[in-house]
């Protein structure tokens, strides 16, 4: 969030922090594999999707309608959360995985939208009472959702790791 804190000592330290560790041309290069890895998957799952519509179409066509703008989002979200968090939705997973990485993406999606918008309120401090349009209630709604998803990945990888201190304690002992 140093990218909307004001300017200070924290902003400079956070600034050089990024710069150094997480955008630079090393980092970049060590995350490639992931992006790699993504487009690769992207790609064999619109080659499956196409050769199963062939099988079933018996008209000859060469072609099949696939809505992109949902499988780029698919691949943006996959690839930023695997960077980040280590985690991965499958678009060719069962109906409850999916609905979670819907989930996942429209709260982004709300928070890109909000994080841009022009709230009357900050303008205007006194009126931020008023809430016109509705805009901050809907950003604590969207930040409660964050918060929601962000310390559901907190608790996966807490189980995660415990299961792995246990089996690593168990191998220790054999």
């Amino acid at each position: 969030m140093f990218a909307i804190a004001p300017s200070g000592p924290f902003w400079r330290e956070m600034r050089k922090i990024t710069t150094l560790e997480l955008l630079s041309n090393r980092r970049l290069e060590l995350l490639r594999r992931i992006r790699v890895s993504e487009v690769t998957t992207f790609l064999q799952e619109l080659y499956k999707t196409w050769s199963t519509a062939e099988k079933r179409e018996s008209n000859n066509s060469d072609g099949v309608l696939v809505e992109l703008k949902q499988w780029f989002g698919d691949i943006t979200l996959n690839v930023i959360l695997r960077m980040v968090a280590g985690k991965r939705y499958s678009v060719a997973a069962d109906e409850d995985e999916k609905k979670e990485a819907r989930r996942v993406q429209s709260a982004l999606r709300e928070f890109f939208h909000y994080w841009g918008l022009f709230v009357v309120g900050d303008a205007v401090p006194y009126l931020r009472w008023l809430d016109l349009g509705g805009h901050e209630k809907a950003m604590k709604k969207t930040g409660k959702e964050l918060d929601a998803i962000v310390g559901e990945w907190v608790e996966e990888h807490k189980q995660r790791r415990a299961r792995e201190e246990v089996m690593l304690k168990g191998n220790q002992t054999s």
